[in-house]
């Protein structure tokens, strides 16, 4: 098992990833039962209940073939047959301008500031967390999103409405960054190895999450003490409390502010980093002016949607 973590960590996996593989090898694993032999005859043993979750059924025949192709270089004679259940297609909740505007004008602080991000700049709930001061560009009107969904970097556009709030928001944190730098603290962690090529790139202002944490906490990799990224649940927790404020009867989710009016299928899977345009037909619905985008509150500039 240990060598099964060190495996994946040269990967540079997330660790809300690691750790439900981690369990199903350790779960499924063929030892851990009398034959050790029904992998290769091509059983699978989850008992198909009616509360089975498909994507926990994925999750553990994913880490399964990992473990025997990438990791241990065994291809399998046969493949894993299973009575697999079958993964329902949900439509995404789509939120209309009014609905936007309520929602949006119930929250405040910061989290209305990151709720203004993924509706104008289509982020994902930690893409938006995760970014740092370096990946805003003000004279560009332009958001760089780095490491997104399998691990590729793209340009986004920032919202007009979202700047001036932007720019009272990092004065705030810098205010915080040299109080911290003060007492002693004040760097973060950063990306692979660049930590160990840059070791005062930590403290430098540019590296800084945009979303600070409110408290400092140790560094698993490193054990130093450093101010991580805001928690994802205290978004979630204020979109949740601002839609039962603004009195939405729909599920809406961080996520459901990224299905965003479009003009084009091409233009919005670039902006999004949707991998196809099937992908993004799912997440957004065209306006009726194809001009432009139409969306509430947040302007986005002209040269951008009519390119």
């Amino acid at each position: 098992m240990q060598f099964y973590k060190s495996f994946i960590a040269q990967r540079y996996w997330e660790s809300k990833l690691v750790s439900p593989n981690i369990f199903w090898i350790g779960f499924l694993h063929p030892t851990r039962y009398s034959s050790a032999t029904w992998l290769l005859k091509g059983t699978f043993p989850l008992p198909p209940t009616p509360s089975r979750r498909p994507f926990r059924e994925n999750q553990a025949l994913c880490a399964l073939l990992f473990l025997y192709r990438e990791v241990l270089g065994v291809e399998l004679d046969s493949p894993i047959v299973s009575v697999r259940a079958k993964r329902p297609k949900r439509l995404p909740t789509v939120l209309t301008k009014s609905e936007v505007q309520l929602l949006i004008s119930s929250m405040s602080g910061k989290h209305q500031l990151m709720a203004k991000l993924l509706y104008g700049s289509g982020l994902r709930l930690m893409e938006c967390i995760r970014l740092r001061i370096k990946d805003i560009d003000f004279h560009q009107h332009q958001v760089i999103v780095r490491d997104g969904k399998g691990l590729k970097d793209r340009v986004t556009v920032l919202p007009d409405a979202a700047v001036q709030g932007l720019h009272r928001h990092l004065r705030r944190v810098k205010l915080l960054h040299e109080d911290d730098l003060a007492n002693g603290f004040g760097g973060v962690s950063l990306p692979y190895a660049l930590a160990v090529k840059y070791p005062s790139a930590q403290f430098e202002w540019k590296w800084q999450y945009i979303f600070p944490s409110k408290n400092i906490s140790r560094d698993p990799r490193s054990g130093d003490l450093k101010r991580h990224h805001a928690d994802p649940s205290s978004l979630q927790n204020a979109v949740r409390r601002a839609v039962k404020s603004a009195n939405i009867n729909k599920h809406v989710t961080p996520h459901a502010l990224r299905h965003i009016n479009v003009v084009s299928c091409r233009r919005s899977q670039v902006l999004c980093g949707a991998a196809s345009c099937p992908t993004t037909g799912i997440v957004s619905h065209p306006t009726k002016n194809q001009s432009e985008y139409k969306t509430l509150n947040i302007k986005r500039r002209a040269e951008l949607a009519t390119a």
